[in-house]
This record gives structure tokens, sequence and C-alpha cells, in this order.
């Protein structure tokens, strides 16, 4: 059972269960779900499903690779099943450096989700760190064009809270590079709008544009809200022109 807010619920049924266990940091259920195949629970909250990821990993990923250089340097933070540097290696990163805290989940999704990540843990272009994402952001010496960040939802209490946070968009900024943008996903904008307002809000403390849009994902059961922060402006059409092909709604200019 998923619950979208104080009053409403998705219940999924659960066909097969191909990994169920607590890691240090997270319980992780790894089963197949009947329309929607394999699917990914954290702290039993739905992350993502075989059947419709790629509709919200290509709505995560592909408008800030639009807008950043060539062979791109991208920088993941979060993004356990790998789906997401599955993306942005497909739409032509030159290096993907992937954050996520907990390593366990990490080789879980590795094993049992291939479908996701289509064998990019293992490209040369992928370095791994298994640490708090903060932690590496604020000590890494290295300019990133892009960085995107996959985390559980803005409202719940999580590993990921701080990620969230004005001193974690500062932390970004310094790290980017002059053209560099930054992309989040923030919940749901139906169920949770005051929490993905306040993503907004904190992004605006520090980016110079920061631009709304949204995409709709059926296993989440709403439209979900995604942020790109600018650390250079550029003109409104440049933008829609990188969302327009893969974002139904139209982006929102904050």
């Amino acid at each position: 059972m998923e619950r979208l807010s104080e009053t409403t619920f998705m219940v999924f049924t659960v066909k097969d269960i191909l990994v169920h266990k607590r890691t240090p940091f997270q319980e992780v259920l790894i089963c197949k779900v009947e329309e929607f195949g394999k699917t990914l629970f954290i702290d039993r909250q739905l992350q993502s499903t075989e059947i419709d990821q790629e509709i919200y990993h290509s709505a995560l990923v592909y408008p800030a690779m639009q807008l950043a250089k060539k062979e791109a340097e991208v920088l993941v933070i979060g993004g356990g099943e790998g789906a997401t540097i599955e993306r942005a290696l497909s739409l032509g990163a030159k290096k993907v450096t992937m954050v996520d805290i907990d390593q366990e989940l990490v080789e879980l999704c590795k094993k049992n989700l291939p479908e996701f990540h289509r064998g990019s843990f293992d490209d040369l272009r992928v370095t791994l760190y298994f640490k708090d994402g903060f932690d590496f952001i604020k000590t890494t010496g290295h300019k990133y064009d892009v960085i995107i960040c996959d985390l559980p939802d803005p409202y719940r209490q999580s590993l990921s809270e701080g990620l969230y946070s004005t001193e974690f968009y500062q932390s970004a900024f310094n790290v980017l590079q002059d053209n560099g943008v930054l992309v989040t996903q923030a919940g749901s904008p139906w169920f949770r709008r005051e929490n993905f307002e306040r993503v907004g809000e904190n992004l605006r403390v520090v980016f110079k544009q920061v631009v709304s849009y949204q995409k709709w994902v059926p296993s989440y059961g709403s439209a979900w809200g995604f942020y790109l922060a600018l650390k250079k402006p550029l003109e409104e059409s440049v933008i829609n022109n990188a969302l327009k092909s893969t974002i139904e709604s139209k982006s929102v200019f904050l």
C-alpha cells in the first residue's frame, strides 16, 4: 500500500518477492507487482517499476542533458537502481559519477534489476562512491556539468532529507561548471504541494534560474514534479525546447 497523501492510497498486488531485507540504512523490497513488473520499494515506499521507470528517469535526466554541453561530466546523487546513470550514458555523458550511501542496496539492484540499469554499473565511464551525498559534494574538488538528484521524496523523513536543503544546493552550485545545471525530483505537486514548493524555494535561494516541470508516472498515481536549476540563466525558449520532447505538461518559470 502506497500512501499518496493523508487520505489517498494506491494498493499493489505482489506476485513474487525477489529480495526482502534490511540493509544498514533501510528496508529494501524487490518484487514483481501485477501490471508493473519488477518493482523496487524502499522503507515500504515505491521507488520505481519495470513498466514505467523509463518515463520517470527520462523526465529526470533528459532536459538537463539537453541543456548541458556535449560529452558532459555528470554527478548523480542517489540513483541506487542504476536507471539514472543508464539514462545519462545513453544521452552522451562523457563520465558519470554516482554517489549512494547504501552499497548493499546498489548490489541488490545490480543483481536483481538488470532491466533498469542495463549493465551501466560496469560501464568504464562510471565511477561509484558509497558515501553520504552531502559529504561528497562538500569535499569533492571536481567540477561537473550536470548534477542529478535521484532521491526519496522530500516529505519523507529519510536519509536524503538534507539533500533538499539550501546548504546542499549551495554546495552543489559551487561544484557546477559556469554553465552547469542541477535537476532534482521533488515529489507530487498534486498530493504534496507544500513540500514540492519548498524544494523550489530552497533552490531559488541559491540558483539564478529555477524551472519546474511535471510528468505523469502511472505507478506514482500522480503527475510528478521536477526542478531544473541553472547556474547561468538561459532564454525560456531554449529551456522549453529541452523539455518539449519528453514532458507532456508545460513548464512553469519561477
